[in-house]
């Protein structure tokens, strides 16, 4: 998969900034869902994120704007297009409109232990601090 990306809209009152992400398969015209007279306004994948104070530059932004990118659900677009795929879903079918409830989380016990020295010079060696 080849990740592009642009950046189409700054929004400094908000500190953020709108990307597109798309690839040179899942193209930027198969994602739109508002185009105007050619003009491709909004996509599936238009993102608005959130700028850290300061807001970052050069290849920090790049790698900022890279990190928020919906590469797995893109990377699972082109795979649909292969026909070879089977996409049917026929094992979560069955699932559709039901209420489930996963399972409870198992629980083990830890202790975690400090060995280090006090304040009155004596060793603390395995003393339990807490227990789960």
């Amino acid at each position: 998969m080849n990740l592009k990306y642009k950046i189409i809209e700054v929004y400094p009152e908000q500190h953020s900034i709108v990307v597109r992400f798309y690839t040179d398969v899942i193209t930027e015209e198969m994602l739109a869902t508002d185009v105007l007279n050619g003009v491709i306004r909004r996509c599936r994948t238009d993102f608005n994120i959130d700028l850290p104070f300061p807001a970052p530059t050069g290849d920090a932004l790049k790698e900022l704007i890279v990190s928020k990118a919906p590469s797995n659900w893109l990377a699972t677009q082109e795979a649909i297009l292969n026909p070879v795929l089977d996409t049917s879903l026929s094992s979560v079918a069955g699932l559709v409109g039901q209420e489930l409830t996963p399972p409870a989380p198992t629980v083990q016990s830890v202790v975690v232990t400090h060995t280090g020295v006090s304040d009155t010079g004596n060793t603390l060696s395995n003393i339990p601090v807490s227990t789960l």
